[in-house]
């Protein structure tokens, strides 16, 4: 221990109680400190220094001496300064962690909403299973949260309907408030594509919910690039037919696509044809390009 510290210490004790005597106790003679000595039940009953005290208390010449020197008055006593820290650390949501699967997170989250609407009264359980509208609004729930955690500052610019800072990250993806989620704005909006494809959700790169999305996504294509069996149609990457594979009876069942990353063979099932919007609007055609 720092003896200027233990000195001062001892100042200030013989400062506020001048009128008490105080006496050194080396710690192996000191009594108090018997409990942490590792004494045995037997053993402490019989234990001297307990219940006698010190050897040298009966005679005071036998004190023993302190090892410090006295206080010196012409120091200054030392001050310490009490400081209360409070670190406060946004982590990200528990309930993340213990799933991989997104299925698994969004039946988890409705299960939850679930016992929190039946015990407030909100809504009646009226199925064993978890639907698809719940299993949505928990899909919902979950981004909301990551949105507030990653975009308070968007968030709260897009309900006032004001342009976000030139500073912010989100900038170049124009966000715009869905209620309390924020989506991608942009020019798409004119492309005949569905509410959610013109303006999907935004999501923050460092969020485990964004990669358990992305893992979930490559679950559902098997990891393979050309394979879009799980994928609507609107989602297939797009090609050009370069060669007719005829059968025997004269009819094409199998063509070859030329595509951005080569040649691929498919059948006609999988494949589909683009549309193509006429004068109307609302009348759609197709043709294959």
């Amino acid at each position: 221990m720092n003896r200027t510290y233990v000195t001062n210490q001892v100042s200030e004790i013989q400062t506020t109680l001048p009128s008490a005597i105080w006496h050194y106790v080396p710690a192996k003679d000191n009594p108090a400190d018997c409990a942490s000595r590792r004494v045995s039940a037997l053993g402490f009953s019989s234990f001297s220094l307990y219940w006698n005290g010190p050897k040298w208390l009966p005679n005071s010449d036998d004190r023993p001496s302190s090892p410090f020197e006295p206080p010196d008055s012409s120091v200054d006593m030392e001050e310490r300064v009490k400081v209360n820290l409070v670190v406060f650390k946004k982590n990200h949501w528990y309930l993340f962690h213990p799933y991989s699967s997104l299925g698994r997170l969004l039946r988890i989250t409705a299960l939850c909403f679930r016992f929190y609407n039946a015990m407030t009264h909100i809504s009646k359980i009226t199925s064993p299973y978890t639907t698809a509208s719940e299993l949505h609004q928990a899909h919902l729930s979950l981004i909301r949260h990551e949105q507030h955690r990653a975009f308070p500052e968007e968030i709260a610019v897009s309900k006032e309907k004001d342009d976000v800072s030139k500073r912010s990250r989100l900038l170049k993806f124009n966000p715009f408030g869905d209620g309390e989620l924020l989506r991608v704005g942009g020019r798409l909006k004119h492309y005949l594509l569905s509410f959610n494809e013109k303006h999907p959700l935004l999501l923050p790169s460092d969020c485990i919910l964004t990669k358990i999305v992305i893992e979930d996504c490559h679950r559902r294509c098997l990891h393979v690039a050309h394979n879009h069996e799980n994928l609507p149609p609107t989602k297939w990457a797009l090609g050009r037919v370069i060669k007719l594979h005829h059968g025997r009876d004269g009819l094409i069942r199998v063509v070859k696509l030329k595509t951005q990353r080569g040649t691929v063979t498919r059948p006609l099932l999988k494949f589909c044809l683009l549309p193509r919007a006429t004068s109307d609007p609302k009348e759609v055609t197709s043709e294959i390009v």
